[in-house]
């Protein structure tokens, strides 16, 4: 009888491990690459960031911040950064000279990603 009480839990345990193994979820979000362009006007030296809510935008660190390329004279900035796919993540632009840094005003702005890449968002300096 004890051995099968122990077979019994035995059993039953390896039911359980099979059955969470089934429910756990999987990390099997995609990337995708998404593209930032900000209208802002610089000074000479200055420089526009994006900093976010999540490690891939620095986790509102300024100095972990991603720095965008400028694609005209001062005003046009963009940025390509690959993103994990189907998140909500909340993100602002800075700008940086030296050590100083502007964050834009209002609140942060909140973009969600879908499970496609070659999405594009665009903004303005607030």
């Amino acid at each position: 009888m004890r051995e099968s009480g122990t077979s019994e839990a035995f059993s039953t345990t390896i039911e359980l491990a099979a059955l969470g193994n089934r429910t756990t979820p999987t990390n099997d979000v995609k990337p995708v690459q998404v593209t930032f362009t900000e209208t802002a006007h610089t000074q000479n030296g200055q420089k526009v960031f994006i900093v976010g809510s999540i490690p891939q935008l620095g986790n509102w660190d300024p100095a972990k911040a991603l720095a965008l390329t400028r694609t005209n004279k001062n005003t046009k900035w963009e940025i390509g950064v690959s993103l994990p796919s189907n998140t909500r993540i909340e993100y602002k632009f800075i700008k940086k000279s030296g050590n100083h840094v502007s964050w834009e005003s209002g609140e942060n702005r909140v973009y969600t990603t879908s499970n496609k890449s070659g999405q594009t968002v665009a903004a303005s300096w607030k």
